[in-house]
């Protein structure tokens, strides 16, 4: 039964008349709360209204009733509408490693990552998630080299820079006067 009704939102759905179509749709939940086309074109009807954070709603549930590549497919293309580039990268990630890939999801990935704005929002959020343990590594790195310049010749190196610094700012205390 609710396979009609959701085949009568689709028609309303190709003649553009979103909100109409969105009334068919709703019904179809109604009857089948688990019927994940009906969620998806809920979803395909309000995206075209502008309504995006509804519409990944819409998507969300209905890959989750039904995880199917279309479905993440629509997520992950909201999400990039959303400018949320590094949420649809992890959604995408997550649909992978769950076995749900093809090359259409493959094909959106590199979309997402060939946009220098989303590679960077990427670099960022990555950088972000994992701030502390990144700055400890360079922290262990620094010390690290420190010490391997102070075990070289006993520090000569360091000792020649400070003379040579010292040096330095003797000469520019000279032009100065």
């Amino acid at each position: 039964m609710s396979e009609e009704i959701v085949g009568k939102g689709v028609m309303f759905l190709r003649l553009g008349r979103y909100e109409a179509a969105m009334e068919f749709f709703r019904k179809a939940l109604e009857v089948n709360p688990n019927d994940d086309d009906a969620w998806a074109f809920e979803g395909i009807s309000l995206k075209e209204l502008g309504r995006h954070e509804e519409a990944l709603k819409s998507f969300y549930k209905a890959f989750e009733i039904e995880p199917k590549s279309k479905y993440a497919i629509l997520v992950a293309t909201v999400l990039y509408d959303l400018k949320r580039y590094g949420e649809a990268m992890d959604f995408l990630n997550v649909v992978r490693d769950g076995g749900i890939w093809n090359k259409e999801l493959v094909e959106v990935a590199a979309l997402i990552m060939s946009n220098p704005e989303a590679k960077e929002a990427i670099m960022k959020e990555m950088y972000e998630k994992n701030k502390e343990e990144i700055e400890e590594r360079i922290k262990r790195e620094d010390e690290q080299f420190l010490k391997k310049c102070e075990e070289m010749d006993k520090g000569r190196p360091l000792k020649k820079y400070e003379r040579n610094k010292e040096e330095m700012e003797e000469l520019d205390k000279r032009d100065n006067q």
